[in-house]
């Protein structure tokens, strides 16, 4: 029985099969040749033979792997049935003492590179070879990568989305080293993106750059274009906010010094600061908005915004006037702009129309300082306060003198 925690991916469970099978699987590969060319063969059998004979079954695999795309001139159903040979062929070589991250990596290379016929079929067996190799790490590791390019490749990248959030347990079990834990948050970015799954991808991007945390120079410099990347995607993306965290990120931090400084000075407008700034910041810098590749409305909306969330902040009411002179609006456009930020769930808000004021509720941190750290310990120990009266009040009524009948 397996354990339900154990690393899985969709596809069948299989049972080591006969060892017949595989000489079966190596005359069929034969017989399939021989179709194709019009020329009888006996070559895969006669050159895996004395391997047989002597168990060594990670060769009879790489002779297999080498020949295997003839099994897909089948149709779907019986090329399937050959594959499952060859997913116990990999679990008897791995048995064996061979390595099974390079066995893994053989097979992965041989069933994709090809991969115009029956790609469902393709990343069924990589799962269902996924799942054999169990307590492999590396081979593990090796298979998952190469379902996530391969489900890419083929436009099949909603096919691994359920499993991405398993990914980072995964490698924590695997002992995955910071370079392949680099590499296949990237591979994942990159598939994903791929898939037109934009914000999925952004976050397996951040994923990528917080590996980056104390981190050499050389490191940084080499994260440096992702790290751009991240912040141009964060500021062009319509539902990101807030800021901090790609402002607590070493490898974007590091971009302050050298010729992306603007950009940094970009981004920590759009965590801090207003509409004004940018504004000014995209005068002084004639061009760069479009260079970014930044869509400059899009730019003005969210600064717009983020401008009426920071002036709402700590405030009762807000009059129209007020609102429209920080937004650079005209004061009829000013309820319009209130519910897309109440929208957004950027202020909580109603408006008074006949004191022509934004009624403050509450309104999101866009940064947490020291100011917000002491403004939520207070509103702690006001509550905790509350909640001590409260029992007190109800110890006291329970205590209370009885009342005689």
């Amino acid at each position: 029985t397996r354990d339900p925690k154990e690393a899985t991916m969709p596809g069948k469970f299989l049972e080591t099969v006969d060892d017949p099978a595989i000489p079966e699987l190596l005359r069929h590969i034969d017989r399939l040749r021989s179709a194709q060319s019009g020329a009888p063969t006996t070559a895969a059998f006669d050159d895996a033979a004395p391997y047989l004979d002597k168990e060594q079954y990670s060769e009879v695999l790489r002779q297999v792997c080498a020949l295997q795309e003839v099994l897909f001139s089948q149709t779907e159903k019986e090329a399937e049935e050959s594959l499952y040979v060859v997913c116990s062929l990999i679990q008897k070589a791995a048995a064996d003492g061979a390595s099974a991250a390079r066995l893994a990596e053989q097979f992965a290379n041989a069933i994709t590179q090809n991969g115009t016929v029956y790609p469902l079929l393709r990343l069924k067996i990589l799962c269902n070879v996924f799942n054999l190799l169990e307590g492999n790490n590396e081979a593990l590791y090796c298979v998952f990568s190469a379902v996530v390019k391969y489900s890419a490749a083929t436009k099949n990248v909603n096919l691994i989305v359920p499993h991405l959030s398993n990914v980072e347990g995964w490698m924590d079990k695997w002992q995955t080293d910071i370079a392949k834990r680099r590499s296949l948050f990237l591979t994942i970015f990159e598939s994903l993106n791929q898939g037109g799954k934009k914000a999925q991808a952004h976050s397996f991007l951040q994923k990528y750059l917080s590996t980056f945390q104390g981190a050499s120079k050389a490191e940084l410099d080499a994260a440096s274009e992702h790290a751009v990347q991240a912040v141009v995607e964060s500021i062009n993306g319509p539902d990101i906010y807030q800021f901090e965290f790609y402002l607590e990120l070493d490898a974007v931090t590091h971009l302050q010094t050298g010729k992306h400084a603007n950009l940094f000075k970009l981004l920590n407008i759009f965590a801090r600061d207003n509409l004004a700034a940018f504004l000014e910041f995209e005068k002084a810098n004639a061009g760069y908005i479009a260079q970014l590749g930044l869509d400059r409305e899009e730019c003005v909306r969210k600064m717009r915004l983020l401008s009426l969330c920071s002036l709402a902040s700590g405030e009762a009411e807000v009059p129209y006037s007020t609102i429209a002179e920080c937004m650079r609006l005209e004061e009829d456009q000013v309820e319009r702009w209130v519910i897309k930020a109440i929208s957004a769930k950027l202020i909580d808000s109603k408006m008074d129309q006949l004191k022509r004021t934004a009624v403050i509720k509450g309104s999101m941190n866009r940064v947490f300082t020291e100011v917000e750290w002491k403004q939520l310990h207070g509103n702690l120990d006001m509550w905790r306060s509350n909640v001590t009266s409260l029992l007190q009040m109800v110890r006291d009524a329970r205590l209370g003198p009885s009342t005689e009948s």
